[in-house]
């Protein structure tokens, strides 16, 4: 009975969590552009509800929090391909690898609307060709340690945007602290895509911004011999809603 009751907690607030998040996205739609940065580039974050600014030890760590690179310890290398609706489609790539002078990562991820059918004035004439949306975020992040478990982080971010026959670049910066006092527990801090665009059809488009901060704890269930992990984010988004 007590597992059960820890496992249907742990669903409530994934659903939660994950709601959240979710609501964040499009809470800040009309408010930014490239949202794409927003959306969890890997299956295991997207699981998690977004959370996870204290958890992740792979590669693609350095999209939650620069500072976990380090924790990793290793080399390490992630590839995701996600298909959405009417060709919309988002590829994500990561690697990772660690020293004793801390841990590089590198990562590139693209977000690519398809074919959009584009349309002269008339809305009832067929179409006159077509046109498309493309984002590209090419990132660097570098973390180590500064004291025991204390780990700190930082990810520059080279953004472009390209609009039918429109372009225009950028940059953000992300930067993160870990502290994990013992096994089990942790606890983070981040702030992520603080920068600035070009101007893109006259307009210079904000980024989604945002501030988060986040915890784990993990330990053996009593009596079932079962490892479990909870993890937790508050995210405030600099455009839009707060959210967990």
């Amino acid at each position: 009975m007590k597992i059960f009751v820890c496992f249907i907690s742990l669903c409530i607030f994934c659903c939660f969590a994950s709601n959240g998040i979710t609501q964040q996205v499009y809470s800040e739609s009309g408010q930014t552009g490239l949202s794409f940065l927003r959306i969890p580039p890997v299956a295991r974050i997207a699981a998690l509800g977004g959370a996870g600014v204290s958890n992740t030890e792979d590669a693609s760590s350095a999209w939650l929090n620069p500072s976990l690179l380090v924790f990793s310890g290793n080399r390490s290398a992630q590839f995701s391909h996600t298909e959405w609706i009417e060709g919309i489609r988002q590829e994500y790539a990561a690697v990772s690898t660690y020293s004793n002078a801390g841990a590089l990562g590198f990562s590139v991820q693209l977000f690519d609307s398809g074919d959009i059918e584009l349309r002269g004035p008339n809305p009832t004439q067929s179409s006159i060709g077509t046109y498309s949306m493309k984002n590209v975020s090419l990132d660097f992040s570098y973390s180590r340690f500064i004291y025991k478990q204390l780990s700190i982080g930082i990810t520059y971010k080279k953004l472009f945007e390209k609009d039918a026959q429109e372009s225009a670049g950028g940059y953000a910066i992300d930067g993160g602290i870990t502290w994990r006092p013992k096994n089990g527990l942790a606890f983070a801090a981040v702030a992520r895509n603080y920068g600035r665009m070009g101007i893109l059809k006259d307009e210079r488009i904000k980024i989604p911004s945002d501030m988060s901060m986040g915890f784990l704890y993990s330990g053996i269930i009593p009596g079932a011999n079962r490892k479990f992990t909870l993890v937790g984010d508050y995210v405030a988004p600099k455009y839009g809603d707060q959210g967990i």
